[in-house]
């Protein structure tokens, strides 16, 4: 109870700052449900939740549409001020704060196949010495990431491995699930793709928003934080998460 009266107090303090009319630039991809482009228009999970955050603090998002690697060379270089759907690794801390807590827990990926492909892909080992496209700069698990046995297409986009895998160019597509998912549909080609057996869903992989080291607003990274935190626990967020993930919300709610 007093935790939460201090963060409702801490809210009410910052709304009021004087901060109005502050831009924050907000490093953006395609990648659905989290990330949503469709024209000028920017929406998706993790962008509504943050826009909800920004208000508080007073800052208005800036959207800079970039490729996933691009995101990373924005954060490095100071360009951008922050980004979503970030997996903690070392190299990429000295350059990113990593704000906590995470937005999400889980983050399965799912490998997507031609439905006329004459194999199919049942546990890891079935993946090696294939060619599997992938976005540049993404990691996805630590296996996969490290491992030479498998010959990873690199395109800017999960789309673009998507139009691959259509024109034989790549044997197979990794995805984070919700994402390739979404992809499938957007395309429609339910016909003509399907998702094999294997996935990689470990109990907790957790995804954040990251503000690089460079930003103006680093030393925010906190109050973003514990607003954050705030609407994590007041249902925020889980509202937010239900109107694009449906019953699917509960699974990826910290």
């Amino acid at each position: 109870m007093i935790t939460r009266t201090l963060l409702v107090l801490f809210l009410l303090l910052f709304s009021s700052h004087t901060w109005a009319g502050d831009v924050i630039k907000v490093g953006v991809m395609h990648f659905p449900p989290w990330s949503i482009i469709e024209g000028t228009e920017v929406r998706g999970a993790d962008q509504e939740l943050a826009a909800k955050i920004f208000d508080r603090m007073g800052l208005e998002p800036e959207y800079v549409h970039l490729t996933f690697n691009e995101i990373l060379e924005g954060l490095k270089n100071g360009e951008i001020d922050i980004a979503s759907g970030l997996l903690y690794r070392s190299h990429r801390d000295k350059f990113i704060q990593f704000i906590s807590p995470p937005v999400r827990v889980r983050s399965p990926k799912a490998f997507y196949l031609l439905r006329s492909a004459d194999f199919t892909i049942e546990n890891y080992t079935d993946l090696l010495g294939m060619k599997i496209g992938v976005s540049k700069g993404a990691k996805y698990f630590p296996v996969f990431d490290v491992d030479h046995r498998v010959y990873k297409v690199a395109s800017s986009s999960t789309l673009f491995s998507f139009n691959k895998l259509l024109k034989g160019e790549v044997d197979v597509v990794i995805s984070t699930e919700s994402g390739g998912d979404y992809h499938v549909s957007e395309l429609g080609i339910e016909d003509k793709v399907r998702k094999a057996k294997f996935r990689y869903d470990p109990k907790s992989t957790p995804v954040y928003y990251g503000m690089s080291r460079k930003s103006r607003y680093i030393d925010r990274h906190e109050e973003f934080g514990a607003l954050l935190r705030f609407v994590q626990g007041n249902g925020v967020q889980e509202s937010v998460l239900k109107k694009y993930l449906g019953p699917e919300a509960g699974l990826y709610t910290p």
